[in-house]
């Protein structure tokens, strides 16, 4: 009898914490069930893991093109480190993983560097530069 006494008082009290426990992840959570302050506690902790998660393939896909249109078409490794302030290694990944021999091709310099070759891109700039060249008389300015 003496132990159920002592124990009886705290069973209240757990009983209210699991309740509010309970409440509180019901009601305050995040997006995809997670609940807001976790997911912001390991944002902080693991910045870089969550900055590389953030930005998707896609979008790193599109900044590379935007580079490419950028640069005249042609890129090499390092023109991708200087433009989307990434690593070397991740670039490497990321320009042998959008070869597919249409829209992105590897040649290979005179000099044995790997220049990455936007054949869409190159084609859209020099339709660009004819449509510049006929708006302004049929005269080209840059020879």
């Amino acid at each position: 009898m003496f132990f159920f006494g002592p124990l009886a008082m705290l069973f209240p009290f757990l009983v209210v914490l699991i309740m509010v426990r309970l409440a509180s992840s019901l009601f305050f959570q995040g997006e995809q069930g997670r609940p807001r302050g976790s997911y912001d506690a390991r944002r902080t902790l693991f910045p870089e893991y969550y900055q590389r998660l953030g930005s998707s393939s896609t979008d790193s896909q599109a900044r590379v093109f935007q580079a490419a249109r950028k640069l005249g078409g042609r890129l090499t490794v390092s023109d991708v480190v200087i433009e989307l302030g990434i690593g070397i290694e991740e670039a490497e990944q990321m320009l042998s993983s959008m070869v597919d021999s249409s829209r992105v091709r590897v040649d290979v310099s005179e000099h044995g560097l790997l220049v990455y070759d936007f054949p869409e891109v190159r084609a859209r700039l020099s339709a660009d530069r004819g449509d510049q060249t006929n708006q302004q008389g049929g005269t080209d300015l840059r020879s």
